[in-house]
């Protein structure tokens, strides 16, 4: 007497089977694809609508043709079977007001190859990001001489996301606004160098605009260099320009000394950077940001709890409910009145205790 084959998932002894699985437990088991990337980054050219594939620029297209161009290109980013069939599913709306369009490509995957099922079909999502800026042919066409390149950098520091996506922001903003009364007023690329980044402009015009864009944001230091780079046929000297802009090392909400004091960074600004003393919770500005370093290792964090209040020696005893040590607080060292019978976190630094800032 012969035996029914069943699934070896859900028992199944009705459908067809292979590998010993019917095909709804054989597709939760295996899949008929995966994304080599889920999220793409892709260059294009704010006046020709060119985009940067890996095989070169592609030439001038209209809005309406770069999607469909890209999610071409994007299909060897996904990993499937030779046999398989790729489709272009759907393509979501575009903003290209946003100097930085995104947008999800949608494909489905079809596959026949085993023969007792009939064919299967997945969707992947991948996300395109594409930046603005201006392909080599149209630097070209719009300049023969060297670009502009701004140096953007935080000291010993790689730059934070905050600070990039406001820094490209407005380089965008200034190329799209510019471009209009100069044609060499453009922004070519943006390449991540030393935890920076290097912006690449059409002329100086541009380049010292964007730079006092960034003074109007952060204070920092600015350099400006010259280097020669050629003689033209009339003997006279080529020079490449580059800009160098510097914000501090420091960030908001790190710890610092000041003036012999326990402070927190409250914001890094074109004024100054801007402090909190953690005993008297007053704020100071200050211009003096490269003489500013956080503090490292950052001050122990303690738990104690206030036992009393001595209201003659206008102190506070408070104690470690681990060793239940005790020890005296000057009320003078705290804005805020501390709560009796109540556990409080504080930083020990140099032998004072500070409440942590909220």
């Amino acid at each position: 007497m012969s035996r029914k084959r069943f699934c070896a998932e859900c028992g199944d002894t009705e459908s067809a089977l292979h590998n010993n699985f019917c095909k709804s437990c054989y597709w939760k088991l295996n899949s008929l694809s995966s994304l080599k990337k889920t999220k793409i980054d892709l260059p294009y050219c704010l006046n020709c609508g060119s985009i940067k594939l890996n095989s070169g620029w592609t030439g001038s297209n209209t809005h309406e043709e770069i999607p469909e161009i890209i999610a071409y290109s994007c299909f060897n980013n996904i990993i499937t079977k030779p046999t398989s069939i790729i489709m272009i599913d759907s393509i979501s709306d575009i903003h290209w007001l946003n100097p930085n369009p995104e947008f999800i490509i949608t494909y489905e995957i079809e596959n026949s190859d085993i023969a007792s099922f009939e064919t299967h079909s997945e969707k992947l999502e991948t996300e395109i990001k594409i930046h603005g800026g201006t392909c080599t042919t149209c630097v070209k066409k719009k300049t023969g001489s060297g670009e502009v390149t701004v140096q953007f950098r935080a000291k010993n520091r790689k730059l934070l996301q905050a600070e990039i996506d406001s820094a490209t922001t407005v380089a965008f903003s200034l190329a799209s606004s510019m471009n209009v009364e100069s044609k060499d007023a453009y922004l070519s690329e943006i390449i991540e160098n030393h935890g920076g980044l290097d912006f690449y402009f059409g002329n100086d015009l541009i380049a010292e605009t964007f730079i006092q864009k960034l003074k109007n944001i952060w204070i920092g230091h600015y350099e400006k260099n010259f280097k020669l780079i050629t003689e033209d046929a009339d003997e006279k000297r080529v020079y490449s320009v580059t800009h160098l802009y510097r914000i501090p090392n420091i960030i908001p909400t790190e710890l610092i000394e000041f003036e012999n004091r326990l402070a927190s960074v409250i914001s890094v600004n074109k004024n100054g950077v801007l402090i909190k003393f953690l005993n008297t919770k007053t704020t100071k500005l200050t211009k003096k940001w490269d003489k500013l370093v956080a503090i490292d290792p950052s001050p122990e964090l303690v738990k104690k709890l206030v036992v009393s209040e001595n209201h003659k020696e206008n102190s506070y005893l408070i104690m470690d409910m681990n060793n239940y040590q005790t020890e005296e607080l000057a009320k003078d060292f705290f804005i805020n009145k501390l709560e009796t019978s109540q556990e409080y976190d504080f930083y020990k630094w140099k032998d004072n205790y500070y409440l942590p800032p909220k």
